[in-house]
């Protein structure tokens, strides 16, 4: 389902599409010749950046108390059977305990399955920052425009029909992609 917003100007009412995939790389483009548009997606983008980047903190963590759990675990099993790790009964160190710990499978993948969710949140985290900086960028442009800094024709473009292309074009893709899926291909 595809969502909207309505956006009202100059007694035009027109539906803009709310995005929801990510992609970066289209989010923090600015395009200069419509900064109406812009404006209404920026918050959209900062609650879209900011849930994504909530959600990868909170898979941080998730992962970082599965590994606790998981040392505990081994640790007590270490305690209660040694000699199913390759140790001596009398030989049962923190040392010991600790290389039991690093060299299982289980902890292994979850230190790997951690690295990958701090690096992916990493990411996010610079994503937010870049639409922060889209923000001041947006804003430095329309105090470029209030002082007509940019030269050119005066003749105001309808939004509504520019609007509705966009939302047209993005609904077609939106289709096909289904279809391919559908498919299977």
């Amino acid at each position: 389902m595809k969502m909207t917003r309505e956006v009202v100007r100059q007694n035009q009412s027109v539906e803009v599409p709310v995005e929801s995939p990510v992609d970066f790389e289209k989010d923090i483009r600015v395009d200069i010749h419509h900064l109406e548009l812009e404006w209404v997606r920026q918050p959209q983008l900062v609650w879209k950046y900011g849930k994504l980047a909530a959600d990868a903190k909170d898979e941080v963590s998730r992962i970082e108390n599965q590994i606790s759990m998981h040392e505990s675990d081994v640790a007590a099993d270490v305690r209660k059977k040694p000699e199913l790790f390759g140790l001596p009964s009398d030989k049962v160190t923190d040392k010991n305990i600790r290389y039991a710990i690093e060299s299982d499978p289980t902890f292994q993948q979850l230190n790997t399955k951690l690295r990958k969710a701090k690096k992916n949140y990493d990411i996010i985290e610079r994503a937010v920052t870049s639409i922060d900086h889209k923000k001041r960028s947006l804003e430095h442009l329309v105090k470029l425009l209030a002082m007509e800094y940019f030269s050119g024709p005066s003749v105001p473009h309808k939004i509504g029909a520019e609007v509705q292309d966009r939302l047209r074009d993005a609904q077609s893709t939106d289709f096909a992609e289904r279809e391919l899926r559908r498919r299977g291909t």
